[in-house]
């Protein structure tokens, strides 16, 4: 019989291994941590990439809205009148009203939108970039906000969208104007409307103050007038050109060739420079990108600077023409300037204040003094007609954003101003004409007067402006039918907020009060008045805002539609200092600022144009737009989507 084995178990004290058991728990505790890593790895993958799509998608959003922009620069670079003509062809399927990426309702605030036919219901259209496979698409839509013709200046609100993800862009488009340039020049010739100039041709070619060879008749044809440029009419010399034609002076008809100025190295230029004609060099400074019409600048090569000595024509034989510090010189097509009829044509209908006959204005901060005694119309907010005419004048607000413009004074006969009739004030230098001029003198009798005052351009009734001072809140531009006579200092007190442009229709005029005495000498039955051989300057003129009487800041963009910057009495043997303009200067012809002999100059002022780069971002200073220049995008920034084309559901 088989016998049971039995096994004992029996309990022990004795330990077991414990870094077997300590193993164990490691093991165990790796295995835990391992499941957490891989756990919160998985997790950051799936956040990685969503935040991956995410970024792609703002990127893609983001240059979406970029396209948009380039999309409707475009289309003005290939028809510079594509949005005027948006009434004539919102019929048609390739107009503004049918694109793809426009449309809307109306609380997008398109400017088009009546224009089109847009109503409340309509959804915002979406222009396709890219529909790439796997991706979800890259799509754009735009609206103008805001568009002025006579500027030629829009504004965009471009939106990007890619998946839910909306990115916009605001940005303003422009044709260009004269206020990109630190200096723009049409004719290299002097201004045919300064009398101080062609003083001795008057009256051999009235009205006009000289020959229509030396520029006398221009403004007949303004838009592309018969007037040659050098360039055009004459051989090139490589030194001393010949002027172009002549005019007719003096009672035995002799003939003197037409007047132009030499940039000598008295004058800098901080920043871009264009002319349309052959630039009359003699060692001014350029230190910015200089273009010019002169087809002889296509041989300018860059590192090769004595070709770029071609793109301008030195005075003097063996002389370099001009002090180039910036970028090799560039040939660029004429562009056509426009005249004053923009601004005017805008006063009239409403814009701003409009006065009438010589006017006389002191900016202060976002205030004005004005002095019209010819001004009849009664606009809000630019004085009454009695206020205007008082000695004490109008105290009205400064119209930002907007412009004062001065017109001739309908039914006003055309005659020397007594003077003290522009300004009845007492706290100015000086009554404004000055001198003790009363109107009613005769024979035998004299008088102190200014003798700019004597040319028959500044005769009672035409719209002349006298204007200084400091001006604050934003943009300001200031016009004259005539001259516009800067009278002292004339800025804005923040150059990061403030912007002014100056338009004048002849010309812009810095005040120099030369005063002679004036005799009346009986001629026949009419009578001379001989002008003394003697004379002074008025003292404590031009009026002084910035620290120092020699120096004459104008923080502008300047514009002189058929004349130039010129300075009153250039020519008397008196040094007066230096115009320092901050911002540009356009010119029709070339004003003169001063005189010059062999021993350097001898009368006027010396000139510096310092471009401030904030034109060429800002918006238009209601100056006229190049009739032929070209569209470009001014400024663009970042802007929150609007609610109305985020909740599209297209």
């Amino acid at each position: 019989m088989a016998q049971a084995v039995i096994f004992k178990l029996k309990r022990t004290n004795q330990p077991q291994d414990a870094e077997a058991g300590s193993a164990l728990v490691a093991t165990l505790a790796g295995l835990t941590i391992t499941g957490l890593v891989i756990a919160s790895a998985l997790t950051m993958a799936t956040q990685s990439t969503k935040y991956s799509r995410h970024t792609q998608d703002v990127d893609r959003a983001t240059a979406a809205a970029g396209a948009g922009v380039a999309d409707l620069l475009t289309e003005l670079r290939i028809d510079p009148d594509y949005l005027d003509s948006i009434k004539d062809t919102r019929d048609e399927q390739t107009s503004y009203c049918h694109k793809q990426a426009t449309g809307g309702p109306v609380e997008e605030g398109d400017v088009f939108a009546a224009t089109c036919g847009w109503d409340q219901a309509m959804e915002p259209r979406w222009e396709m970039l890219t529909d790439d496979e796997g991706r979800r698409p890259q799509e754009y839509h735009y609206t103008i906000t805001q568009y002025d013709p006579s500027t030629q200046y829009a504004e965009v609100l471009s939106t990007g969208r890619s998946g839910d993800v909306y990115r916009s862009v605001r940005a303003t488009l422009a044709r260009e104007t004269t206020q990109q340039w630190a200096y723009f020049s049409d004719y290299a010739l002097a201004d045919p409307s300064d009398q101080a100039v062609y003083n001795d041709a008057i009256g051999a070619y009235s009205p006009y103050l000289t020959s229509e060879e030396c520029g006398g008749n221009w403004a007949q044809d303004a838009d592309r007038p018969k007037l040659g440029y050098y360039w055009e009419t004459q051989q090139l010399y490589p030194t001393n050109p010949k002027p172009r034609r002549t005019y007719v002076y003096g009672p035995r008809g002799e003939t003197r060739d037409c007047r132009f100025g030499w940039w000598n190295n008295s004058y800098t230029f901080d920043g871009p420079v264009h002319s349309n004609d052959t630039f009359m060099g003699s060692g001014a400074r350029i230190s910015g990108k200089f273009t010019v019409a002169d087809p002889r600048c296509k041989a300018a090569k860059a590192g090769d600077y004595p070709t770029w000595q071609r793109c301008a024509v030195a005075r003097h034989e063996g002389e370099g023409s001009l002090n180039f510090t910036g970028a090799a010189p560039e040939f660029r097509e004429p562009l056509q300037m426009p005249t004053v009829a923009d601004a005017k044509s805008k006063s009239h209908a409403g814009l701003g204040c409009l006065y009438q006959g010589p006017t006389y204005i002191v900016l202060d901060g976002d205030m004005m003094t004005v002095w019209s005694k010819r001004t009849t119309e009664d606009r809000p907010g630019c004085g009454t007609p009695t206020q205007l005419a008082s000695a004490d004048g109008a105290r009205v607000k400064v119209p930002i954003d907007s412009l004062v413009f001065v017109d001739a004074a309908p039914g006003v006969a055309p005659v020397q101003i007594p003077s003290g009739m522009i300004d009845g004030t007492k706290d100015r230098p000086g009554k404004l004409p000055i001198g003790n001029y009363k109107g009613t003198e005769g024979v035998g009798a004299s008088y102190n007067y200014e003798v700019a005052m004597t040319y028959s351009n500044r005769f009672d009734g035409y719209g002349n402006l006298w204007v200084e001072g400091v001006m604050t809140g934003g943009n300001l531009t200031l016009a004259a039918d005539r001259s516009l006579i800067l009278t002292g200092d004339l800025f804005g007190a923040d150059r990061t907020t403030d912007l002014i442009g100056l338009i004048g229709g002849e010309a812009v005029e810095v005040f120099s009060p030369e005063i002679r005495t004036y005799k009346g000498v009986r001629s026949g039955t009419s009578i001379i008045w001989q002008k003394s051989t003697t004379y002074s300057f008025a003292p404590n003129w031009p009026s002084e805002y910035s620290g120092g009487r020699d120096i004459l800041r104008i923080d502008a963009a300047v514009y002189c539609a058929s004349g130039g910057l010129r300075v009153q009495n250039y020519a008397t043997p008196v040094l007066r200092g230096k115009i320092v303009i901050f911002g540009s200067l356009a010119e029709r012809f070339q004003g003169f600022q001063g005189s010059y002999g062999d021993g350097g100059k001898t009368g006027g002022y010396e000139m510096d144009t310092i471009y401030n780069p904030r034109l060429a971002s800002a918006k238009p200073l209601l100056l006229p737009a190049l009739g032929n220049g070209s569209w470009t995008t001014t400024w663009q920034e970042k802007t929150p989507t609007p609610e109305a084309t985020r909740s599209s559901k297209s």
